[in-house]
Parts: C-alpha cells; structure tokens; sequence
C-alpha cells in the first residue's frame, strides 16, 4: 500500500475500446464503483493487446492491486489468445509487483485443467453466473456470483411510453445476417449493440479505412443507428417494447431496463446462463433464429407476472452483489 488511502489499481482487460454499448457501461461503472471505494486506475491494457510488451507496464511499487475484468474473454482457451493473455496476469502479479489479484465480471467455459491452474494464486474470483461458478469448482477453484456490471448503471424509471421493437446484431456474423432480414420482415428496428469507430491509426490502413467507412455509412443511412454512447442506446431501448438480440450485453441492458427479450444464444452459453440464474429456465434463450416467427413471439412480448417479479428481484440483487464486491475487494487488499 502507498502513504495514502487511496488504493492504486492495475486494470487488465479494458473493453470499452470496442466501441460496444454494453462493454462502455460495463467499463463506466467499473471506474464509478472503483472511485466509490477509494480506489483508482492507474494503468490500464485494452483488451487484446498483449499486456507483456508494453513499454509501460507498472513495476513493483507503482500499484497495490491488480484487476482482472473477465467479461467474456475467459473461454475456449485451447483456441483463444485473449484468455491466454489473462491467464498470465496472476503470475506476474504477484512475483514481479507483489500484489494481489481480483478477477471480476467473468464467463468461464471450456478452459483447460492448466488454464485453471494458472488463476489459483487470483485471491477472489468473481463470475457472471452460476454455470462458471460450476465450472470452476469442477477444476479445484471457488467464487462467487456476482452479476455482470452492467447492471449497476443508476438508471431513472421508465417514464416514456414503450412503443418500439428493436433487434440487435450478434458476435456470430450469420447470426447477425439473420437478424437484419428478421427486422425487416418483422419491421424492428435494427441497431448494432457495437458500433463502428476510427483511429488515426485507420489513415495508413486503406482497406480498413474503407471497411469501416462502409460500415458507418450502413449504420448511418441503413440502420440509422447514430448512437455512440451507451446512455443513448439505453434511452432508447427503455422506450421499446420488445427485443430480439444476440447480444449478451443487450439481454443484460433489457433486464436494466426491464424490457421483454429473446435471444440467440451467443459464442458461449452465457445468455442462457444469464437466463437460468434470473428465471430458473432458458425459456427466452433460442437456439437459433428458425424458431422466430410473429406466432411464436405472441406469448413473450409481456413479462408474466413472475417474470417480472423475477426481473425485478435480480436487478436490485446485482446491484447489491455488485456493490459488495468492491467493498469486499478493497477490504481484501
């Protein structure tokens, strides 16, 4: 610990870099609940970089905790670079900084018996859902539930009549393909939850300089998605009276809002997960987009009354869990 009260934090993992509504609220309440609590990022590495060559990584000193902020990074690790890359951060957290690390906000699923063993030294683990907390304790790990962060966001109450029907995109392309021609046929409106952004690192790339110009344009003019923040998006999706998504962040957002969903299940089962934990059942998780019809919608455009005591129920128990764990966090440092 520094001379001060305030604990120095390394955060690895920041996903607000995506240009992705649900990861920028996820990111944006991270920083509010890290300042509640007398903490402070100090450093940071995006998602995807390899955090080992930067220049400027922390030396032993410079801070007093690590995070880890999981999301849905964490799986497939046979496969996946990015969880690989968290799954060295405990080791050098502790033998070259000498500090302890949180992982929070995390999907685990399909990650090797080694993978496991390298997040023994973590000093509390945090997951998304009950089905990683199962699958951690299957490999000689603990945790604790805690729901993802972006239903921590201070919203007011709806206010505004509910009168339109969105539709999202997915991490799977087809999916995302399926979805655009099921808005138009059902005459949603469509809005990619991520969004295209530019760097002036796009200038010496043309190819992808005229990709994501094409991308702009459609979202623009095709889509008139215009949103760039997340509050944006969220004002609009509380004024809609019903989603079709397969987007995790987009199902956690309706539950924020308390809008009536369906979902394609994503790249990992996380919305069903998500699902169980908040209905004990998957019944608005779809396998795949063949089952979308106007009939088969007709009996989940409403919550049931249970539904919504559920939904209800489970937003201000995130809340709660979400606030705990950071004051649990910095007790812990």
């Amino acid at each position: 610990m520094n001379g001060s009260n305030l604990i120095r934090i390394a955060l690895f993992n920041d996903t607000s870099c995506l240009n992705h509504f649900g990861c920028n609220l996820v990111i944006h309440n991270l920083y509010r609940l890290l300042q509640e609590n007398g903490m402070q990022c100090v450093w940071k590495s995006n998602v995807g970089v390899n955090w080992k060559y930067l220049t400027n990584l922390p030396k032993r000193g410079d801070v007093d905790a690590v995070i880890i902020n999981g999301e849905g990074t964490m799986h497939h690790s046979s496969r996946n670079q990015r969880a690989l890359i968290l799954a060295e951060i405990p080791d050098f957290a502790s033998n070259t900084l000498g500090v302890p690390t949180f992982l929070i906000n995390a999907t685990l699923f399909e990650n090797t018996s080694e993978y496991y063993e390298s997040l023994r030294s973590i000093r509390l683990i945090f997951v998304r859902d009950s089905m990683s907390l199962i699958e951690i304790k299957k490999n000689g790990l603990d945790g604790i539930v805690v729901p993802d962060l972006t239903l921590a966001y201070q919203y007011p109450p709806q206010s505004h009549p509910r009168h339109l029907n969105i539709s999202t995109d997915s991490v799977k392309p087809d999916v995302s393909t399926g979805l655009i021609q099921i808005a138009k046929k059902l005459d949603f409106h469509f809005c990619p939850i991520q969004y295209t952004g530019f760097r002036l690192s796009d200038i010496i790339a043309p190819v992808r300089l005229r990709r994501k110009i094409f991308r702009y344009l459609r979202e623009s003019l095709i889509y008139k998605s215009i949103f760039r923040k997340h509050d944006t998006f969220l004002t609009t999706l509380r004024q809609s009276r019903f989603l079709i998504s397969g987007r995790y962040h987009a199902v956690t957002m309706a539950i924020l809002v308390g809008v009536p969903f369906v979902a394609v299940e994503s790249n990992t089962p996380k919305i069903s997960a998500l699902l169980y934990d908040v209905f004990g059942s998957e019944r608005r998780a779809l396998r795949d987009l063949s089952s979308i019809t106007e009939f088969s919608l007709k009996d989940l455009i409403d919550w049931s009354n249970l539904e919504k005591e559920q939904v209800d129920d489970f937003r201000c128990c995130a809340q709660r869990r979400v606030s705990q764990m950071f004051l649990t966090i910095r007790r812990s440092i």
